[in-house]
């Protein structure tokens, strides 16, 4: 794109002031201001390339915006303040005898502009304070050896070491991306700086390039998108196109640290802690006793945590401080101090910003469900948790329950597709069994209640009392004048059938075979166990997401590899914080 600016200046009659001085009248002129600063309509040669489609909104006007107030400081620079005022007292001084007016400048200084350097690199900025939206361009105390040496507020600068590409790969890098990206180029000067912006990020990432390697990010904080597209990116644009090489030398003190910097993030990701600890030892002691930048504390307090095997918080940052404390604990396995307010505080955790607990929250769930460290009370909070959303249709999840509340899952289900099994026998001998059917089935003479349907099974030798084991009692016809009370039991991994486990006239038959052994046919209501068929919706369903649930659970990861998989997760995350 190409916008011709047209900036005009002038002094406002209205501000003029006049006194008396002996025969004299003195008039005093008020600075010339800039009145205009448009795009040049007139010379018909601003052209948009329209090579792709761009949302005006998000793209073009913070980038004009950005063009008119950098057009004001060229001007600015150029003298247009200095020539106004010069202008305007020699056309007045054309109109009023000099015997008896004098003309004089006012006290006020005029307009100009500031230049600020970049600590410790060869960085300038030259910039009018009236141009940011909001604040003005500062340099932190102490900001050697923090993140950011320049910041306007919640704009980020710093220098991109180790980035030795040219012009034509940065060139070639943003036309085959598929980011729509922004290269601006001065016109004037095309040998010059570059500016490389991300469009399709409402401009959060910049960076500023020159031909003699040096590079430097801006990078802007993710705030609303309109409050950025507003304030935060004209802001940053406008701010990059300032920024001018005063061909100075970095500060080599500086630069040495940030190597040993860049040492450490190597090593920090290699998993070579001790070496990692050698180079902060190091970087500690370029900038000693000058404060280390939370960046530095956030390496210093993950090595330790890894490598001396501590929980080393950096009290700096409670969200951080908790996945160091996870990944202590992850990879020691320290589960018996994971209490409850540790558990609630990690499965709180934003979704949004920490994605990997939005994908292993009901792990984790299923996790402190079975830890001892976890308390009654949240433990129950757990057992609901899971078994609703097992009752969704998740059988993996469900095989995390203990016992009674597997048992209370598997009901659910079988009440959700058949809700005449509301007959529910327990008994205080057998907590883990729970024997449900339809009542007329289960006030039947044969089977009799609770404790003589466990008799039954005892004798079957299929009984298991610290099993979780839900009883299907049923009672069908075998003949025109005999009836079998059957029983169906489901346990985790197996399912058995007891034909006929009263051993009235015909003889008794019981088979118990894993889940995969087991046919199942929901659509037509049926299921097979061996040579024993029989229809069945609730059953039949039942047994359909135990078979999927199963599958799932073996090829997902077990409970015990879950630790090390978040853990490296975590790491990960704190390696994007420490990256500069």
């Amino acid at each position: 794109m190409l916008y011709p600016y047209e900036v005009e200046a002038g002094v406002n009659l209205e501000h003029i002031e006049q006194a008396k001085e002996d025969s004299l009248t003195v008039i005093t002129l008020p600075n010339a201001k800039i009145t205009k600063a448009n795009m040049d309509d007139k010379k018909e040669s601003n052209v948009i390339r329209n090579q792709v489609e761009v949302d005006y909104n998000n793209c073009i006007i913070p980038l004009k915006t950005a063009l008119e107030r950098r057009a004001k400081d060229l001007a600015i620079s150029a003298g247009i303040l200095e020539d106004a005022n010069d202008n305007a007292e020699k056309y007045l001084s054309e109109l009023f005898p000099k015997e008896y007016f004098r003309f004089q400048k006012e006290s006020v200084l005029r307009d100009t502009l500031q230049t600020l350097k970049a600590p410790h690199l060869p960085v300038l900025f030259t910039y009018q304070d009236e141009n940011f939206t909001d604040g003005k361009l500062n340099c932190q105390k102490d900001t050697i050896y923090c993140r950011d040496d320049l910041k306007f507020k919640n704009t980020k600068f710093g220098y991109l070491d180790k980035w030795y590409s040219t012009f034509q790969d940065l060139d070639n890098e943003a036309l085959n991306s598929e980011t729509l990206s922004l290269r601006i180029i001065d016109p004037l000067k095309p040998k010059g700086n570059r500016i490389y912006a991300k469009a399709s990020y409402l401009y959060k990432d910049i960076l500023i390039c020159y031909p003699n390697g040096n590079r430097y990010y801006m990078e802007g904080e993710y705030g609303t998108s309109e409050e950025h597209l507003q304030k935060s990116a004209p802001d940053m644009l406008y701010l990059a196109m300032s920024a001018s090489d005063s061909g100075e030398e970095p500060d080599s003190k500086y630069m040495e640290w940030i190597k040993e910097y860049e040492t450490t993030l190597i090593n920090m990701r290699n998993s070579r802690y001790k070496e990692a600890s050698v180079h902060l030892r190091n970087m500690a002691s370029i900038h000693s006793p000058m404060p280390a930048s939370w960046e530095e504390t956030l390496m210093t307090s993950y090595i330790k945590t890894k490598n001396d095997k501590v929980y080393h918080p950096t009290k700096g940052n409670d969200y951080v401080d908790l996945l160091l404390k996870t990944i202590y604990l992850f990879d020691n396995k320290k589960y018996n101090e994971m209490d409850d307010n540790f558990q609630t505080n990690l499965l709180a955790l934003n979704d949004e910003e920490w994605p990997f607990i939005k994908e292993n929250r009901y792990k984790l769930i299923q996790f402190f469900y079975k830890q001892e460290s976890t308390s009654q009370a949240l433990r129950s909070e757990y057992k609901q948790r899971l078994i609703e959303s097992a009752e969704n249709y998740d059988h993996s999840i469900a095989l995390t329950l203990e016992g009674q509340d597997y048992c209370d899952y598997l009901h659910g289900v079988l009440l959700h597709n058949d809700n005449e099994y509301n007959y529910y026998l327990t008994g205080t001998i057998h907590p883990n069994i729970r024997i449900i059917g339809h009542e007329e089935n289960l006030k039947d003479d044969e089977f009799n209640g609770f404790d003589n349907i466990c008799k039954l099974m005892k004798e079957a030798k299929v009984l298991k009392a610290n099993e979780p084991q839900l009883v299907l009692a049923y009672v069908r016809k075998s003949s025109f004048f005999t009836k079998d009370h059957d029983l169906l039991i489901f346990e985790k991994n197996h399912c058995t059938i007891c034909s006929n486990i009263t051993g009235k006239l015909q003889k008794k038959y019981t088979y118990t075979t894993t889940y995969d052994h087991i046919a199942s046919n929901p659509i037509n209501n049926s299921f097979t166990i061996g040579n024993y068929e029989h229809r069945g919706k609730a059953v039949a369903k039942l047994i359909q997401e135990i078979k999927d649930g199963l599958n799932g659970y073996r090829k997902d990861e077990k409970m015990k590899d879950l630790s090390k998989k978040l853990s490296e997760e975590m790491s990960c995350e704190i390696y994007q914080y420490c990256i500069r």
